[in-house]
């Protein structure tokens, strides 16, 4: 194809100021899962990791918040696991404009796709935008938005709970400090996908045809 160009997804939102970023280095440990859900997206995993995890190190350890409609083919499945752990809660849906203000107070992202298609979600955008390191399997175009050690951590695409809980055990075993530099590098990160970035780039590319 000729002329054609390939510019990322993007999405109108405001970044965390970076006064606003906090260490998440306190119990429990939070973390989101922040998309449909529905069994391609790794809900069971990621709530499978959660529950692994506070039998290792205590109750109070760690947290699973999980965000999104619920898929009607999931419904079952998904209550079902809701019931059996005690350190998930299913906590709604938000509006696209509220993501970054809840997102903020979490210690990761939970992203463990299972669906092959994935493009470029607009949840990443939403977890960079806020501040925090996304932890997720390693889909199609995960290098596109996300870098190990600078933006989150990844593990093999189509890999279990066990590969899911060795990536969070990645991030968590960060100092203070270095926890500290992957929130700004994520919202750094996040500046390639605002609107005024991409338009620039999008007037760039119509200059130069011309």
């Amino acid at each position: 194809m000729k002329n054609v160009e390939f510019l990322p997804n993007f999405k109108q939102i405001e970044p965390v100021p970076e006064n606003e970023l906090r260490s998440p280095k306190t119990k429990p440990f939070r973390l989101c899962t922040f998309s449909r859900v529905m069994q391609q997206k790794g809900i069971l995993d990621a709530i499978e990791a959660v529950d692994s995890l506070c039998a290792r190190d205590g109750e109070d350890a760690w947290a699973l918040d999980v965000y999104g409609p619920v898929d009607p083919s999931f419904k079952v499945d998904f209550e079902r696991a809701l019931a059996a752990s005690s350190h998930t809660r299913y906590c709604g849906s938000t509006t696209p404009e509220d993501s970054v203000g809840v997102l903020k107070s979490y210690g990761a992202l939970l992203f463990p796709t299972k669906w092959r298609p994935e493009g470029f979600p607009g949840t990443v955008i939403d977890a960079l935008a806020a501040g925090i390191p996304v932890v997720a399997s390693k889909w199609r175009y995960y290098s596109e938005m996300l870098e190990d050690g600078v933006t989150g951590f990844s593990y093999e695409f189509g890999g279990g709970s066990n590969d899911l809980i060795g990536a969070i055990d990645a991030l968590a075993s960060l100092d203070n400090d270095d926890m500290m530099h992957m929130k700004r590098a994520c919202v750094k990160r996040a500046g390639s996908y605002s609107a005024n970035e991409l338009f620039g780039q999008m007037a760039k590319k119509i200059e130069s045809k011309w």
